[in-house]
């Protein structure tokens, strides 16, 4: 019987490692839904001035890229579009309400993603 030990352990084992992959896949899919939630047109139509980065955050998920200067952009594509070109993806212009070092970010403007070009981007 001095095997026991040894097949409680690797049962224990598969079962972590079962947990492990069930939840690796779980936090997958939430990452993806994340990413994605900014294609979604009517997403766009529910983002008002004045809305707060946190509000935002929810809706769409978390920026790409994010440029902090006198006002805060939010890119949700890979990388920055060309100068000059018109816009495919959106972006978010917040203002900070707030003072330096405590800012309080809210929605200025924003730049609707080119849908056409974008549904073709995804074809």
């Amino acid at each position: 019987m001095p095997n026991m030990p040894a097949v409680g352990i690797l049962s224990a084992m598969k079962r972590l490692l079962s947990i492990l992959l069930i939840c690796l896949v779980i936090s997958s899919c939430d990452r993806k839904s994340q990413t994605e939630k900014w294609t979604n047109q009517e997403s766009w139509q529910k983002l008002e001035k004045g809305m707060t980065d946190a509000q935002v955050t929810e809706l769409f998920g978390k920026p790409k890229q994010v440029i902090r200067r006198a006002v805060m952009r939010w890119d949700y594509q890979e990388s920055p579009r060309e100068i000059g070109t018109e816009p495919k993806w959106g972006f978010i212009l917040f203002e900070n309400k707030g003072t330096h070092k405590d800012p309080k970010w809210f929605v200025r403007d924003w730049e609707e993603p080119n849908w056409r070009e974008l549904n073709n981007a995804e074809n």
